[in-house]
């Protein structure tokens, strides 16, 4: 299946308007993580967005999201002048996980930030799951570990 990826504004209501594939994005990460519950809030989202701080990414099967990427911009806060990309999430339902989709999501979602000024992207992946095998595999350089700890 051939997916058209994009630049995309007004992610808030492509949440709200395709709660399914956020849920499905929501069961394959529970087992990972289930101390963080699915609650995602698309008014936060547009806060962000009119901020300019936010650069979003859509996969699209015609007219069907079928994938996402969604990335703070921001300068580092203790490089200054050093403006990153976040990546915030990340998915692609799983039947277009064929080929480079994943990887033409990513490739976008990297230039979308190159466009708005980032030098860096910060990605996150959870351990053993295809996600980070990418990212070992790719130019990315592992630069600290991320652990959490419920309080």
């Amino acid at each position: 299946m051939r997916i058209d990826i994009r630049e995309i504004t007004g992610f808030a209501s492509y949440i709200r308007a395709n709660k399914a594939l956020g849920q499905e994005h929501y069961d394959e990460i529970v087992g990972i993580d289930p101390s963080m519950p699915y609650d995602l809030d698309p008014d936060k989202f547009e806060r962000v967005e009119r901020t300019g701080m936010l650069a979003c990414v859509g996969a699209f099967d015609g007219d069907k999201l079928v994938g996402y990427s969604a990335t703070l911009i921001s300068e580092h806060l203790h490089h200054r002048g050093t403006v990153v990309g976040l990546n915030d999430l990340l998915f692609l339902s799983k039947p277009y996980r064929h080929g480079k989709n994943g990887v033409l999501l990513m490739e976008e979602t990297k230039r979308v930030c190159k466009a708005r000024g980032a030098h860096l992207v910060f990605w996150c992946a959870h351990k053993d799951t295809a996600l980070y095998r990418i990212m070992e595999r790719s130019n990315c350089k592992r630069l600290e570990t991320i652990f959490s700890e419920e309080l």
